[in-house]
C-alpha cells in the first residue's frame, strides 16, 4: 500500500510539473507573440533579413556573414523564409520560436542543477524576463545564442554525472552551432574549458575525461573552416562599441529585469542564498558541488574574458552580447528560492517576482506600445503613399530601406551630390544612426542647392520632400 501510495504521488507530482511548466511557456508564447510586428525592422534587423532573402544562395550568406556573425542563424533563417514566406512576421516568429524552445529547456536544465522545483522556477524567470523578450522579438541571433548556451551546459552537465555517449555527442553539435551562432560561442567555449578543468577535480573520471577532451578537439575541428575570417576580424583595430566602465556588471544586471529595482533587489538577495545554501556548506559535497562551482565559473568567466578583452584590445563587450550569461543568474536564483524553506515565503517570491516583471514590461517599459526602433517601415509607407509623382528616392541607406520597397517600382539611391545634378525634386530619406548630427550634416551638404518643401518625422527617421532652389 505505502509503495502504491509513493507511486501515485510521484506521478501526480508529475503531471503537476508538466502542467505548471504548460502554463509558463504558454505565458511565454504569449508574451513573444504579443504585437511581435508592432515596430519596423530597424537597422541590425535589415542586416538579417536582407541577406537570407530565398532567392538568395547558401553561398551568399556565408560570404555576407564575413562580415557580421557566424553563419549558423542566418542559414537558419534563410530556409524559414522558403518555408513560411519573406516577411518582417515570419522573421520575428523564427526567433520567437527560439525564444519559446529556451523556456522548457530551461526547465530541464534547471531540474538538472537542483530538481524540479528550481527548473520551474528558472522556465519562469526565463518566461517573463524582459531582455529574453526583447530579443526573441528581435530578427537577429540572440534568442539562438541564448537557447544554444543553455544546451551546451545542459548536455555538459549530463556527461559529466552519466558519461553517455550521446550527451557528449549532442555537447559536441550544439557547443559547435552556437559557435557559428555569434562570436561570443567562443567566450562560452572558453568558460566550459575553465569549467572542464574545475570539475576534474571533483571527478577523475576517465570516460568523463576521454569523452570532454575528444568533443572539445572534435568542436575546434568542425571550426576550423571559420578561424580565417576570425583572424581576419582580430586585425581590426577600430570598433563601434565602447570601453566598458568597471561596474558594467551592475548596469548590465539592472538592464536584464528591464530596470525593475523591486525584482532587482529580491534577486540579490537569492543570490546571497545561492552563496550561503551552495558554497557556505562544508557538507556539500560530489557531483552537487561540482555543479555549483560550474555555475560561479560560467558567471564570472562568461564577463571576465570579454572584459579583459575590451581593456587589452577593441571593446567587445556589450549588453546584448552577454545574452548567454542570461541563462546562469536565472540558475543562479533559482538555486537560491530553491533553499528558502519557509513555503509562505518562497511563493510569495514567485507571486511578486511574476507580478513585477509582468507589471514592469507592460506599464514601465511600456514594452508593447513604446517605439524604440528606427522606422523604417513607417517611413517608406509614407513615401510610397505621397509619391504620386514617382519622384527619385535618395538616402545614405538605400539597401536598408529597399527592403521596403521591394515591391515599389521606384527604389532607394545612394545619396550622392553627383547623383542630384541633373535632379529638380526628390525624397530624402534620413536615419538616425549615431547621433542626430548626421541629419544636419547631411542637410548642410545640401543647402543652397535644394531647400526643404514637406517634413515628415519618425522615431530617429526622417522623409522630406526635397526641391532644387532656383537662382
Amino acid at each position: 500500500m505505502r509503495k502504491l501510495d509513493s507511486e501515485n504521488y510521484r506521478s501526480l507530482e508529475t503531471r503537476a510539473t508538466y502542467l505548471l511548466l504548460s502554463i509558463v511557456t504558454l505565458a511565454g508564447i504569449v508574451l513573444r507573440l504579443y504585437h511581435i510586428n508592432y515596430q519596423s525592422l530597424w537597422y541590425d534587423e535589415l542586416h538579417s533579413i536582407i541577406p537570407t532573402d530565398p532567392v538568395n544562395s547558401v553561398s551568399s550568406i556565408i560570404e555576407y556573414s564575413k562580415s557580421d556573425q557566424p553563419p549558423f542563424f542566418f542559414i537558419y533563417l534563410h530556409y524559414f523564409f522558403h518555408l513560411f514566406g519573406y516577411n518582417e512576421v515570419t522573421g520575428r516568429m523564427a526567433c520567437a520560436l527560439l525564444g519559446v524552445a529556451a523556456i522548457p529547456v530551461m526547465y530541464l536544465l534547471g531540474k538538472e542543477i537542483e530538481g524540479r522545483s528550481v527548473g520551474l522556477f528558472a522556465a519562469l524567470l526565463t518566461s517573463l524576463n524582459y531582455m529574453h523578450i526583447y530579443y526573441s522579438q528581435e530578427v537577429r541571433f540572440y534568442s539562438m545564442a541564448f537557447l544554444l548556451t543553455a544546451l551546451s551546459f545542459y548536455f555538459l552537465l549530463r556527461a559529466f554525472k552519466g558519461g553517455r555517449l550521446i550527451d557528449f555527442v549532442l555537447y559536441t553539435l550544439f557547443t559547435t552551432a552556437l559557435l557559428y551562432t555569434h562570436y561570443y560561442g567562443l567566450v562560452i567555449y572558453g568558460v566550459q574549458v575553465i569549467a572542464f578543468l574545475v570539475l576534474l577535480i571533483y571527478r577523475r573520471d576517465k570516460k568523463f575525461l576521454i569523452g570532454s577532451i575528444v568533443s572539445g578537439i572534435l568542436i575546434l575541428v568542425l571550426f576550423i573552416p571559420w578561424l580565417p575570417v576570425i583572424l581576419s576580424d582580430l586585425e581590426i583595430s577600430i570598433f563601434w562599441i565602447k570601453e566598458p566602465s568597471p561596474f558594467f556588471v551592475a548596469e548590465y544586471f539592472y538592464y536584464y529585469f528591464g530596470k525593475d529595482a523591486l525584482v532587482s533587489g529580491l534577486f540579490i538577495l537569492l543570490l546571497i542564498l545561492f552563496f550561503k545554501f551552495q558554497l557556505g556548506r562544508s557538507k556539500l559535497q560530489g557531483d552537487q558541488s561540482a555543479v555549483n562551482m560550474t555555475l560561479m565559473v560560467w558567471l564570472i568567466f562568461s564577463y571576465l574574458i570579454p572584459y579583459v578583452k575590451s581593456v587589452v584590445g577593441p571593446p567587445m563587450l556589450h549588453v546584448r552580447y552577454t545574452i548567454v550569461s542570461l541563462p546562469v543568474w536565472f540558475l543562479i536564483f533559482s538555486s537560491g528560492w530553491g533553499h528558502i524553506k519557509n513555503l509562505k515565503l518562497k511563493y510569495a517570491i514567485v507571486v511578486v517576482v511574476s507580478l513585477s516583471m509582468l507589471l514592469n514590461l507592460i506599464f514601465i517599459r511600456k514594452h508593447y506600445v513604446k517605439i524604440d526602433k528606427q522606422q523604417f517601415r513607417e517611413v517608406s509607407s509614407l513615401v510610397k503613399t505621397r509619391n504620386e509623382g514617382r519622384l527619385p528616392i535618395y538616402s545614405a541607406f538605400p539597401w536598408h530601406f529597399n527592403f521596403y520597397f521591394r515591391d515599389y517600382l521606384v527604389k532607394t539611391r545612394e545619396l550622392k551630390l553627383t547623383n542630384l545634378v541633373q535632379v529638380d525634386d526628390f525624397w530624402l530619406l534620413h536615419v538616425e544612426f549615431f547621433s542626430a548630427n548626421e541629419k544636419a550634416d547631411i542637410i548642410n551638404s545640401l543647402e543652397g542647392n535644394f531647400e526643404i518643401i514637406e517634413r515628415y518625422p519618425f522615431h530617429k527617421t526622417e522623409a522630406l520632400l526635397m526641391k532644387r532652389v532656383k537662382k
